[in-house]
């Protein structure tokens, strides 16, 4: 077995490919309410601060906790609809508490499939087929880093043509936006539903 070693800490290192940014206060009690009533399948009892600054209280039932970059979300269900998952950012719950009241978790709830979906993406679930042109300089990690398993590449001229099925979202508007003139021919071609 291998031994701890005093330089081990200095050697290996994991950073964001995004801009750094500290985590948000979450208000003392919240993670500790939020976990206990996820893990015992438990409704909770929020007060709520909305981006507009209202508050709001709110009982949801609680299906997943999902981090993206410093914050923490809590995927979670009204208690009459089974249908719509959503999310709260907790540094925006003033106070949770764990009402004890148990809930049956709806069988089709993944929280794999929320993510692959482009939830917390500011997305709606939506799959289209993307394509556009990009040049070499711009797009050659995508040879190595795709955007899908169905991606398909063909160098054409001074780039790339890609196409790729995703989950439209506004990440990947501002994604797509962050190469500037670099990328052209861009389209979004909605998939059919089955």
């Amino acid at each position: 077995a291998l031994k701890p070693h005093a330089e081990w800490p200095d050697k290996v290192r994991s950073i964001s490919s995004l801009f750094p940014l500290l985590p948000p206060e979450i208000a003392p009690g919240v993670l500790h309410a939020v976990s206990q009533a996820l893990y015992e399948n438990h409704i909770l009892e929020l007060i709520y601060r909305t981006a507009q600054d209202r508050e709001m209280k709110q009982r949801v039932r609680p299906l997943g906790l999902l981090q993206q970059g410093p914050r923490l979300y809590l995927i979670c269900l009204l208690p009459n609809n089974d249908v719509k998952p959503f999310s709260l950012a907790l540094h925006r719950i003033l106070a949770a508490t764990d009402t004890g009241q148990t809930f049956t978790r709806p069988d089709g709830f993944s929280l794999d499939r929320y993510c692959a979906e482009g939830r917390l993406g500011f997305g709606h679930g939506k799959q289209i087929r993307l394509s556009f042109w990009i040049r070499r300089d711009a797009g050659q990690h995508l040879l190595e880093t795709r955007l899908s398993e169905d991606q398909q590449v063909v160098v054409e001229g001074k780039g790339y043509r890609i196409s790729a099925t995703v989950y439209d979202s506004e990440a990947l508007t501002w994604w797509l936006r962050g190469f500037g003139r670099r990328i052209r021919e861009l389209r979004r071609t909605p998939l059919a539903v089955a």
